[in-house]
């Protein structure tokens, strides 16, 4: 009975980390709650602490205030002059959670009379998210490691500098120079005496090996694992 149970276990725990990882990103959202410790209230120094605090894109707004006080979202209009003509939405339940799901500029006021006045509103600047910002300057720097590297001299080079990485080794043999003769060497007496120089071993060929041995084998690796996962789940899937 024990080893009956047992895959189907294996395939549970299997499916928790897939969705770990997948709502990794939703974990790491961060909860701002306005004003600080004293919440939405005329005590807070709204202005100030939202000057010191950073938004992006996937983090939440948290209002605490009293009855005494609401929360509405207004245009930049009725932001500055605290006047609430066609509010966007009015909230009053005492603790609003708000997502902040895109980037720019929104605006919150307090619409009891004379709060907003009073400098109870708040302007917040919401910003990308930082994994979409980093992900274009990237390839730009990959880009800009990688043309150093190939920057060798020699057709040989210049030609698979962006298909292949450059050997380890600091040995290197470059073609024959047009203005100098190749040296013939001394025939062996296993070539049987036939006069022709060895073969020089060709660089172009240890390059794309190498490559081969660098990219393709780490993908071939973690697709073999991602088969093998879903064979996995596949076979054990009607013990759940």
């Amino acid at each position: 009975m024990i080893n009956q149970l047992r895959p189907a276990w294996t395939v549970k725990a299997i499916i928790v980390i897939l969705l770990s990882s997948i709502l990794f990103r939703c974990v790491t959202a961060t909860n701002h709650t306005v004003g600080g410790p004293t919440g939405w209230g005329l005590t807070s120094d709204v202005k100030n602490w939202a000057s010191n605090t950073s938004f992006f894109t996937g983090d939440n707004l948290v209002f605490v205030y009293r009855p005494e006080h609401d929360v509405i979202e207004v245009e930049e209009q009725g932001y500055a002059q605290c006047q609430i003509r066609s509010p966007i939405r009015t909230h009053n339940a005492g603790t609003t959670v708000i997502p902040l799901t895109y980037p720019g500029t929104r605006y919150f006021v307090c619409g009891k009379p004379g709060h907003c006045l009073e400098g109870l509103k708040l302007q917040v600047d919401v910003l990308p998210s930082p994994e979409i910002v980093s992900s274009t300057p990237s390839t730009e720097t990959v880009s800009d490691a990688v043309a150093p590297i190939g920057s060798v001299e020699g057709p040989e080079a210049h030609r698979g500098r962006h298909r292949r990485r450059p050997p380890r080794s600091p040995r290197r043999y470059p073609p024959p120079s047009p203005s100098h003769d190749v040296p013939q060497l001394p025939p062996s007496p296993d070539d049987g005496g036939n006069g022709e120089a060895p073969e020089v071993p060709s660089t172009n060929g240890a390059l794309v090996e190498r490559g081969w041995v660098d990219f393709p084998i780490a993908y071939l690796v973690y697709y073999y694992n991602m088969l093998l996962l879903i064979k996995t789940i596949a076979n054990y899937y009607p013990l759940l």
